[in-house]
């Protein structure tokens, strides 16, 4: 199956157990026919149109990976909700999946980098997923 090799990905993610698991978890955009389309950072590159979507993928659930409990997630996800309801950009909720275990957030279409990596630095997220003419590529989100 040939595919784009995990040192292949862009990333600004320092630790390698981390930019591992976030190279094989699972996201989703709305394609070109407005279904969505799941993809990884290692098959980005086999969807030709992918690179001229700008958007980011964003949760607010297990900030800093710290199992939360399910209330506290939906709460901070609500927080996140209202934050990007007062934003012009496309969004909607989807899911990012790695071995069985999912956490919901919103993919936001057209949002600039440094307003993505900022949301994900409010909800102490280690990285976001991102997307431009570069491609899709993993964003950092701790300061320092």
């Amino acid at each position: 199956m040939g595919g784009v090799g995990w040192e292949r990905v862009v990333s600004d993610i320092k630790d390698p157990k981390l930019l591992k698991i976030y190279i094989h978890t699972t996201f989703s955009v709305r394609g070109p026919d407005g279904t969505l389309v799941p993809f990884t950072a290692l098959n980005a590159a086999s969807l030709s149109w992918l690179k001229a979507k700008p958007f980011a993928y964003i949760t607010a659930f297990n900030p800093m990976n710290d199992i939360q409990p399910t209330s506290t997630n939906w709460r901070n996800h609500e927080r996140l909700k209202e934050d990007l309801r007062h934003t012009p950009y496309v969004r909607y909720e989807t899911e990012s999946r790695l071995e069985g275990q999912s956490e919901t957030g919103f993919t936001v279409e057209g949002i600039p980098e440094q307003e993505a990596v900022a949301l994900g630095r409010k909800y102490r997220q280690h990285a976001i997923l991102y997307s431009d003419g570069r491609g899709v590529r993993l964003l950092e989100c701790e300061a320092g």
